[in-house]
């Protein structure tokens, strides 16, 4: 009897060893993307292409940014210009809220979080920040290939208010 049993425990760690793990345990977890990272809805198997430039630290006035330019989606972009925006994102807002650009573009977003960690996300172009710490600035750059008004938010929870926390960009 004790062999018959020591074989079944034997032969269920051996399967269990065998078999496939459950979804949730196969994922796995990017070491950059902190706990409170939201994904972007409706978007989980959308490939991140921001480039994240520079140290963390606001540029100083009149230093440029240096960085690799990341293109989504189709390679018949009507080349444009370099914009750059400052992005300040608070509890419950981006300044500004709108930003408004050329198709063909290059948009280069230098986001400062003010308050409490936040993030940029706009899911049409690749776009991710992941956690902007309180006080801290990340760049993201992407060139704008597609006309259309697409809705940016903020991809770190931030408080009761953050489902509200959005902002357009506009490519005309």
């Amino acid at each position: 009897m004790k062999l018959f049993f020591a074989l079944l425990l034997i032969s269920v760690i051996a399967i269990a060893g065998c078999s496939p793990a459950a979804p949730q345990e196969r994922a796995t977890e990017s070491p950059d993307v902190p706990d409170s990272a939201m994904p972007v809805p409706d978007n989980e198997d959308v490939e991140e292409q921001a480039v994240i430039v520079g140290n963390g630290n606001a540029p100083d006035a009149g230093e440029s940014i240096e960085g690799n330019v990341v293109a989504s989606g189709s390679d018949d972009v009507v080349a444009g210009e370099v914009k750059e925006f400052a992005v300040a994102a608070s509890q419950f807002t981006f300044d500004p809220e709108t930003i408004r650009v050329k198709e063909g573009d290059t948009v280069r977003l230098v986001v400062t979080s003010t308050d409490v960690p936040h993030g940029l996300s706009i899911p049409e172009f690749g776009v991710n920040s992941g956690a902007i710490g309180a006080g801290e600035t990340k760049t993201v750059e992407f060139v704008a290939n597609k006309k259309g008004t697409y809705a940016f938010f903020c991809s770190v929870f931030c408080g009761s208010g953050h489902k509200s926390m959005k902002g357009t960009l506009v490519v005309e």
